[in-house]
């Protein structure tokens, strides 16, 4: 009878804490779909909106890294009771969440945490990312339309006024561009791409005197910058359809519409 009591208590207890995990989720994701708020309110609000999903929130400590700032709880203190996940743009790694116990607790699947636990961290992170990601997609169609308008270029000069533009403004936006751009050329059958691609890796880490007949490998040059007036020149000169691949649809602009973080 004891062992019976023993078993209900611990399915009772499982489901409660699902329940708080998905409490934790659906106030995060509220939150992120606000856009009213900037980054900084919102990750304020996620900060609060975390330790609750956790088995002890007492103890539940949260910090968000991301362009160059860093949040935290109140309190905050360094633990070796961690668990982090990245924040993601694409490729590129452009922050972080991380949960922490300030005290010691029961070990569980992954130190003190729960395995469901990581994979609510998990699903976070890449709920944060995704909307990091349509803000950025959103700002960058904002300014290639606003700038196209004021250039009144041709097709040609259009790329080049954008190119210019990203070029002071987000370097980084601009080789993600870029390198979307290359693998999309090669998936055209481009030509004039193998050349590109030798040529960078000539230029950036690559070995010179390696073979030239062996297949081009375009992931191997995910990290060396990429000669992007040379992209959209090829781009410009054999599709007529680059410009809208690498542009939002209009249902994506319209669902990725938010403000710009403070």
């Amino acid at each position: 009878m004891k062992s019976e009591r023993e078993s209900v208590d611990q399915i009772l207890s499982m489901l409660q804490e699902r329940a708080k995990e998905l409490v934790c989720l659906y106030q995060v994701d509220g939150i992120l779909h606000s856009s009213e708020k900037s980054w900084e309110a919102k990750f304020r609000q996620i900060l609060e909106a975390i330790p609750p999903g956790w088995q002890y929130p007492e103890v539940c400590q949260v910090r968000i890294r991301y362009g160059g700032e860093v949040f935290r709880t109140p309190r905050f203190k360094e633990t070796p009771w961690v668990m982090e996940e990245p924040l993601l743009i694409g490729d590129d790694v452009v922050g972080g969440i991380e949960v922490s116990y300030a005290e010691e607790r029961p070990t569980q699947a992954e130190g003190p945490f729960l395995e469901e636990e990581r994979k609510l961290l998990s699903t976070l992170a890449s709920h944060i990312s995704f909307q990091l990601a349509h803000e950025e997609l959103s700002t960058a169609w904002e300014t290639w339309e606003s700038t196209l308008q004021l250039s009144g270029s041709g097709d040609g000069g259009k790329w080049q006024v954008i190119i210019r533009f990203l070029e002071r403004t987000d370097p980084q936006l601009l080789q993600r561009i870029s390198r979307r751009m290359l693998h999309y050329l090669r998936w055209k059958g481009v030509e004039d791409l193998e050349i590109l691609v030798k040529v960078t890796s000539v230029n950036g880490n690559g070995d010179e005197h390696e073979d030239d007949n062996r297949p081009v490998d375009l992931h191997s040059i995910r990290e060396m910058p990429v000669p992007h007036d040379r992209v959209f020149q090829i781009a410009t000169e054999h599709c007529s359809d680059c410009l809208l691949y690498t542009s939002p649809s209009p249902r994506d602009r319209t669902r990725s519409r938010m403000p710009s973080s403070a």
